[in-house]
């Protein structure tokens, strides 16, 4: 199991969930189902990020959901891959432990502010493709 360490205190579960999204789009996989509020991707097993089951919103017990992951994964001939992040229940470390899984290879989010939501942009007369006060003029005149 692959754990995501993102500090609960400086980003919230939403934010976690659209990072989780983006991220998810930026790294397709070739295969994405949804079970109980995990999103299970597949892709031959090229990547683990892109052949692993991340929780989003889950709302099923863990346990109960634990073996039709699994099936998910073997029927695919891969091996079950678990990526937690804050969004799982707080028991789902301890019960894939319990199952036999053990961490390795952890992944790092980043974000700062440009990957939140941006302010509006400020109404303004600007527009790029207009030379602005103060630059120098265009085409430069020759010396």
């Amino acid at each position: 199991m692959a754990t995501v360490s993102i500090p609960s205190a400086m980003i919230s579960l939403a934010q976690i969930r659209e990072l989780e999204e983006y991220a998810a789009h930026a790294w397709p996989a070739r295969h994405t189902a949804m079970l109980d509020g995990w999103m299970l991707r597949t892709s031959d097993g090229h990547t683990k990020r892109a052949n692993s089951a991340s929780p989003l919103s889950p709302s099923a017990d863990f346990s109960t959901l634990l073996p039709a992951i699994e099936t998910h994964y073997v029927e695919q001939g891969l091996p079950p891959l678990f990526r937690l992040t804050d969004l799982a229940t707080f028991d789902t470390a301890d019960r894939l432990r319990q199952a036999g899984y053990a961490p390795f290879e952890p992944s790092w989010v980043l974000c700062c502010a440009i990957c939140l939501p941006r302010p509006p942009r400020p109404a303004s007369s600007w527009n790029p493709r207009q030379p602005q006060p103060g630059w120098p003029p265009w085409p430069m005149p020759p010396d």
